[in-house]
């Protein structure tokens, strides 16, 4: 059972709602005990970077999610603001974030990219993962984002 975490910032409905259409077992969760029974969990996006981080510890659900993802490696996807957290900080609220992973958050410096991004960019993938089997090394995903 895929958990789609729903921490009432985010865009979960509509990620379950795909997972669904495609019969893959998902659920909303947002509760440790729910996260704790899922074999994979997804952390949707839209919201900002504190707002996240802010529903996140109001569901008291950081350190089963720190355990679960990071020192027992279930399965996990974040979309959008989901990956953003996974960061020390990002600049979008003045956030400290998860710090499951090195690095800043920054906005995009807006004198050399248009602020949203929005469109078609090619993404490029460096080594191969199973996830990505049916995907060619260089493909075009659709973005919108300003971090």
């Amino acid at each position: 059972m895929i958990g789609v975490i729903d921490y009432k910032a985010g865009n979960a409905p509509s990620v379950l709602n795909a997972l669904q259409k495609l019969n893959i077992p998902s659920s909303l969760v947002s509760t440790p005990y729910e996260i704790e029974k899922s074999d994979g969990i997804i952390l949707p996006g839209v919201g900002s970077a504190q707002a996240t981080m802010d529903s996140l510890k109001e569901l008291n659900i950081l350190d089963v999610l720190e355990d679960k993802i990071m020192k027992r490696n279930t399965p996990f996807l974040g979309i959008c603001i989901g990956l953003q957290v996974l960061f020390e900080y990002s600049e979008e609220g003045n956030a400290k974030c998860l710090g499951w992973f090195s690095g800043h958050v920054k906005k995009f410096n807006n004198q050399k990219v248009r602020v949203p991004q929005i469109g078609w960019n090619e993404v490029r993938f460096f080594r191969e993962h199973q996830i990505l089997a049916s995907i060619d090394s260089s493909e075009y995903f659709y973005f919108v984002n300003s971090y």
